[in-house]
């Protein structure tokens, strides 16, 4: 279920990193036909490469710091399981001890008051 969320909260980090190596490829082809470029132009193409080359590299940081946490998520599910890995077996036993009408929590002091 918290894999829909993630998924679902934004662009997938494997589809920024084709767009970033897309909008560095196309910075690194103006960048190519830089000495076609008209003289008038070239400010213009300047300010393009460089807002390119930022999205590029805002693209991949934010695609690696969900990757990141993607990771973290995952090891501190496994860390979770592994500290209670007789959770389940420890919920059925206190199901059955229940049905059974045995007390589940004898340590603890009874309300008599009812």
């Amino acid at each position: 279920m918290a894999d829909n969320k993630t998924k679902n909260k934004g662009l997938s980090p494997m589809f920024r990193i084709i767009a970033a190596v897309y909008i560095l490829y196309l910075s690194y082809d103006l960048i190519k036909n830089f000495v076609n470029i008209p003289a008038n132009q070239r400010w213009f193409f300047i300010i393009t490469i460089v807002i390119f080359i930022a999205a590029s590299i805002w693209f991949l940081l934010s695609a690696y710091q969900d990757i990141k946490q993607q990771k973290a998520l995952e090891d501190a599910e496994k860390a979770a399981e592994a500290a209670q890995p007789n959770a389940q077996e420890e919920l059925a036993e206190l199901n059955d001890a229940e049905e059974l009408g045995q007390d589940i929590y004898p340590n603890e002091d009874k309300n008599t008051d009812e």
